[in-house]
């Protein structure tokens, strides 16, 4: 009876000690979209005139691989919390240059210096390059299904519609097919090594579609309330012509009828 008792309690008690364990933890421990949520405030290279909030500099990161080792994918990510920019490509998606024995994989945060036509840059301006003591890597993009993505977080603030801007050195900047990943997260393709932000798509064009229509609409508006004011009236009149009663003289007339 004693042993029965006592495994018992002992059963109790580390049931009791898992409950407790797991109420503080759960206190404790933030909630989660995906990893590093929630997020610090955003990391600016410039920070905005709205933002009063001091915030760290942003990372520069930078890490090097070694070409006499298997390698099968290479990654960097920045250390914000969470990561402002995470970069992935499959080894197989990477032409090196004959001779190269290791290769620097880097992101660099950069204030917006132009900004794109289809709306302003929200955020840092990362530029993703990749080197070898021979040359420049170059990512294949032709005939192969190697995965070669950027992820980067939108700031504090902005809504929910980031798209994916690129411009190569030299070049000019423009949208690349953009996947919403997380809460704040945006995801493309690394076609190339080169300038990457988020950009806010604006709504001027629609704006200024609306603005235009407004007088038509208006005078279409009144045209029908005038057609519609005078069917009510026509319809008014004729009523009461209808039920109108009849004039000394029509009913004299009407006697006279009937007598005949």
């Amino acid at each position: 009876m004693k042993r029965h008792f006592s495994a018992g309690m002992t059963l109790l008690l580390a049931g009791l000690s898992v409950i407790t364990v797991a109420s503080f933890s759960h206190a404790t421990v933030p909630l989660y979209d995906g990893v590093n949520f929630p997020d610090e405030p955003y990391r600016y290279v410039k920070s905005p005139a709205a933002q009063k909030q001091s915030t760290p500099a942003p990372t520069t990161i930078s890490k090097v691989y070694q070409l006499n080792r298997p390698v099968y994918g290479v990654y960097i990510n920045s250390v914000e919390l969470g990561p402002q920019i995470y970069v992935y490509i499959d080894r197989s998606a990477l032409i090196i240059p004959k001779g190269a024995t290791e290769f620097t994989l880097s992101a660099e945060p950069l204030a917006p210096t132009d900004q794109p036509g289809g709306g302003p840059i929200a955020g840092n301006v990362y530029k993703i390059l990749a080197a070898t003591e021979n040359g420049a890597l170059v990512i294949a993009n032709q005939h192969t299904t190697a995965q070669h993505t950027i992820d980067l977080r939108l700031p504090q603030g902005y809504p929910a519609t980031g798209q994916m801007v690129f411009r190569p050195a030299g070049g000019q900047w423009h949208a690349l097919p953009t996947s919403r990943i997380g809460t704040d997260i945006y995801e493309a393709n690394l076609s190339a090594f080169g300038e990457y932000a988020l950009s806010i798509p604006n709504q001027k064009s629609v704006t200024a579609t609306r603005r235009k229509m407004l007088p038509y609409g208006l005078i279409i508006f009144c045209g029908m309330f005038v057609v519609a004011m005078t069917a009510i009236l026509l319809i008014i009149r004729t009523s009461e012509r209808k039920k109108s009663p009849l004039t000394i003289e029509e009913k004299k007339n009407k006697t006279r009828g009937r007598d005949a």
